[in-house]
């Protein structure tokens, strides 16, 4: 997608973690599922890509490789 830069592809859970986490700190995410994931029978087993903006990408990179700290 133009304009946005993919973080990598994640569990749902785990997508949907990191996007709760960015938008913490002001960073707006898509959330992208993946087209060849097939449907597991239990649990959540999808697979999504996490995008975000091409200008805020190494401020998330940087707030996940942190854990998640609050900015100054």
């Amino acid at each position: 997608m133009k304009g946005w830069k993919s973080l990598g592809e994640f569990k749902e859970f785990e997508a949907s973690a990191i996007k709760s986490l960015l938008e913490e700190h002001k960073i707006p995410v898509m959330l992208k599922q993946a087209d060849y994931a097939l449907p597991v029978i239990f649990g959540s087993g999808g697979v999504a890509e996490v995008l975000v903006p091409e200008s805020l990408y190494e401020r998330a990179i940087k707030i996940l490789d942190e854990g998640g700290t609050k900015d100054e």
